[in-house]
């Protein structure tokens, strides 16, 4: 905790995820309205910047929160996505978002952190985040994690 005591020091991986488990209910409603719906444009915009480069990708949408980037990739027709978190409440209310909008299959949240990403080398042909970044605790950590599970082809994304 910071000297107020109430803000999370970014290099406190369990302090996050507690965080974020905590507005959980309000985060897609609060992201959507102190941005005015920008974030939705800039999803959107982030997908068109990927499309065509790959066929059907298997991509890895890290710090996934809710899931809005993993069902915006949809839009890349790609073989399957793959989002994790640190907050299995965020991931919670993605899955349930997901559920609701048929897309069960085709996207699948799971809890992992972006500085251990518990996949092998070499996975997928596109990592992405939206605004995780400013929470990892070591943002190179994080990013050299994201690539090393590129395949030598990959891009990543950065929101």
């Amino acid at each position: 905790m910071d000297n107020r005591g109430d803000i999370p020091k970014a290099n406190d991986k369990n302090a996050i995820g507690s965080m974020f488990d905590d507005i959980a209910n309000r985060y897609d409603f609060l992201n959507h309205l102190l941005s005015f719906g920008i974030d939705r444009i800039w999803r959107a915009k982030a997908v068109r910047l990927l499309s065509g480069k790959y066929k059907n990708p298997l991509v890895i949408d890290v710090a996934a929160g809710t899931g809005d980037l993993s069902i915006a990739s949809l839009r890349l027709d790609p073989l399957h996505v793959t989002g994790i978190d640190v907050s299995e409440k965020m991931l919670e209310k993605g899955r349930a978002k997901i559920n609701k909008k048929g897309l069960r299959g085709k996207i699948e949240l799971v809890h992992g952190d972006s500085e251990n990403i518990h996949y092998s080398d070499n996975t997928f042909n596109i990592a992405m985040t939206s605004f995780g970044v400013r929470n990892f605790s070591d943002p190179r950590k994080g990013l050299t994690e994201m690539k090393r599970v590129l395949k030598n082809s990959g891009m990543i994304m950065v929101l």
